[in-house]
């Protein structure tokens, strides 16, 4: 894996937790790059609309209202917005899973990019 791409995922870990996402969208950069940015628009669109299937199907909690910060990890956020429904936070869990998946192939592809490119310039 190129230095830059290790770097930027030791800088993105603990931001990420705290929805603090601007380091991996500018610094990757995931704008302007036509290869992240597929995964970008469609993983959103997937997670949002597996949680609300999930949710109109009965099977995730609802959301009563309460207002949390928003920079909670995820999972945490879930649970405390649905008032404890185990099930969102499980929905939440899932939604983290499946982007990853999805971005997986596009993120090797980048990566060996990268790789060229560093093992080129030497």
């Amino acid at each position: 894996m190129p230095v830059r791409l290790k770097e930027i995922g030791r800088m993105l870990l603990g931001s990420g937790i705290f929805n603090i996402n601007e380091p991996v969208i500018f610094g990757t950069p995931i704008v302007m790059n036509p290869i992240l940015v597929i995964p970008f628009i469609i993983s959103p669109v997937i997670s949002t609309a597996l949680l609300y299937l999930g949710t109109k199907l009965g099977i995730i909690g609802i959301t009563t209202g309460v207002n949390v910060p928003w920079t909670l990890p995820g999972p945490i956020y879930a649970y405390l917005i649905t008032s404890g429904s185990i099930s969102a936070t499980l929905g939440v869990l899932i939604t983290l899973i499946v982007p990853a998946i999805i971005y997986y192939p596009f993120f090797k592809i980048y990566d060996e990019q990268k790789y060229l490119e560093e093992t080129q310039g030497e």
